[in-house]
């Protein structure tokens, strides 16, 4: 009798966990893809710092990736903190 209640507990738990994977997998793929948009962010700033002194345009254009950068920054760093609090470290 419990072994057939343990059954039916799995039974039931499995598509949970399945859920659970299948959001981890996709959390970690949209970090990803926030890291390489940061990744190229900082490329361009690099870039464009050297240039900016010549154009006006592309001096407001580096200032608003400049914060839009640290935006990001400061999701990533307040999301890892967070888990880190969910998983006790």
């Amino acid at each position: 009798m419990a072994e057939s209640a343990m059954f039916h507990l799995l039974a039931n738990f499995a598509p949970l966990l399945q859920q659970v994977a299948n959001l981890l997998t996709r959390v970690r793929e949209e970090i990803q893809y926030i890291r390489d948009e940061f990744d190229c962010m900082t490329d361009f700033l690099r870039f464009a710092d050297a240039m900016e002194e010549n154009n006006p345009e592309l001096k407001v254009w580096v200032k608003q990736v400049q914060e839009a950068a640290y935006d990001i920054g400061d999701v990533l760093e307040l999301y890892m903190l967070r888990l880190g609090h969910r998983h006790g470290a």
